[in-house]
């Protein structure tokens, strides 16, 4: 369609789709002509020239005007399109260590997400979260292997993880003793000034990391935080004239303008054996480092049936059909008692699920727990229709959702961000099969 004002402007283009990106190209080069693109989905963009990438696959209506102030003149294209692809992602990064400090390392994310745009991202070392930012820096402790992950997540519901192993072999050992002190100045709390104790008579240099993402060469600085709890670490390294012979560092906890009352907390989540579901692995969580957990077990409200256990982070089987409620005790470091809220753990047909595991196969829910999305990998032998529903802790209906399957791997993304707070169990309906799966929604 065109819509001519006079036929010195024209307003054609060309494009190519690729995945989610569309490049469009005017026909029209007046040197003095303006271009305007309406891509479709809402947003307006400028340039003879445009590379675009849609968020959403779908059939767009593409408008693109072209006016002349100088020859006076004014066109108007509209071309639709069909922008096809699977939303996805890739995990990816690099990192580098840093030739002055022998043990500080950097990572970066280089990740490519398609149809969509970067919601999270996560780091652990050896399996402790270390970062939730695109890049940080971290200083190792010692030498040897470490396995460094990074998982990003999308708005499209994608997550990927990739891992590498690092060997950490340059790390050069001191006797410095490093150690640090401090204490919040006495006109603002926020302000905390940190000095070295380490005693030598070497030539010293500091570096301080302060746990949000600065730092200070100083011996005795003072670093104004916002309120929270930050990993502080101070390394010294010796110099012989410019060069590092060795260095050590010192970790430790602050809690800026908060008592360690403030963050006792305790909660904890639960996984189910795939091929024994009746078998629970619990993991405790809190604010604080845990000393010790007590964790309550009984069902139907029944004290009777009680049942105590006094490890940490137990796995436990439980013999009988019923309606169990968990609850969980810890202490911390700082000798805080905190207990969670009730959770409730549905044990249904135990004898035929030990008899018969895949009649009640666990299919993993992720993101667990969940805030916008739960994501799940139905695998099908054959096509078929998959039913999913999702009830409250209650026995309640919530949702309902029907999927078209195919033969293979059937990744299937649940929005459940309209939930309220609590635990809830997925039934996995597929031809004569039945799968199931558990999810905390935050």
């Amino acid at each position: 369609m065109h819509a001519h004002a006079q036929s010195q402007c024209n307003a054609t283009f060309t494009y190519t789709i690729n995945n989610n990106v569309v490049t469009f190209n005017s026909t029209d080069s007046i040197i003095h002509g303006v271009s305007m693109w309406y891509p479709g989905d809402g947003s307006v963009n400028w340039g003879s020239y445009l590379s675009y990438a849609y968020n959403a696959p779908g059939t767009y209506t593409v408008k693109h005007f072209v006016i002349d102030s100088v020859s006076n003149c004014s066109d108007s294209s509209v071309q639709t399109i069909n922008v096809q692809f699977m939303p996805s992602c890739s995990a990816s990064f690099q990192y580098y260590s840093d030739s002055t400090n022998l043990s500080h390392y950097f990572f970066y994310d280089q990740s490519t997400i398609i149809g969509s745009s970067y919601k999270s991202f996560q780091w652990t070392i050896n399996g402790a979260v270390v970062s939730q930012d695109e890049s940080f820096a971290y200083i190792f402790p010692q030498t040897g292997s470490y396995q460094v992950c990074e998982q990003i997540g999308s708005y499209s519901g994608c997550t990927s993880t990739i891992c590498k192993n690092i060997s950490v072999i340059h790390l050069d050992s001191c006797t410095l003793n490093v150690s640090f002190t401090y204490s919040p100045e006495q006109s603002n709390p926020l302000a905390i000034k940190f000095s070295s104790t380490t005693e030598t008579n070497s030539n010293v240099s500091y570096n301080w990391y302060f746990g949000d993402g600065t730092y200070d060469t100083s011996k005795s600085p003072v670093h104004l935080y916002t309120k929270g709890i930050y990993n502080a670490t101070l390394q010294e390294a010796i110099r012989n004239d410019s060069l590092i012979t060795c260095s050590s560092s010192s970790t430790a906890t602050i809690y800026v303008n908060i008592g360690p009352a403030d963050t006792c907390s305790a909660n904890f989540t639960y996984t189910a054996n795939p091929t024994k579901p009746n078998v629970i692995s619990f993991t405790a969580n809190s604010g604080q480092p845990i000393v010790s957990q007590q964790w309550t077990i009984f069902k139907n409200y029944d004290s009777a049936d009680e049942i105590i256990l006094q490890t940490n982070n137990p796995t436990y089987t439980f013999t009988d059909s019923a309606l169990y409620y968990v609850s969980l005790k810890v202490v911390t470091e700082s000798g805080c008692t905190a207990n969670s809220n009730l959770q409730i753990v549905v044990m249904d047909s135990i004898a035929a699920n030990t008899a018969n595991p895949n009649s009640a196969q666990q299919i993993p829910a992720y993101p667990n727990p969940a805030t916008n999305n739960v994501n799940l990998n139905v695998p099908l032998t054959a096509n078929n229709n998959i039913t999913i529903n999702i009830f409250s802790a209650m026995g309640n209906l919530i949702i309902t959702k029907q999927i078209a399957g195919i033969a293979g791997s059937n990744a299937i993304t649940i929005p459940v961000q309209s939930l309220q707070s609590g635990v809830y169990y997925i039934q996995i309906n597929y031809g004569n099969e039945t799968s199931r799966s558990r999810f905390q929604k935050l």
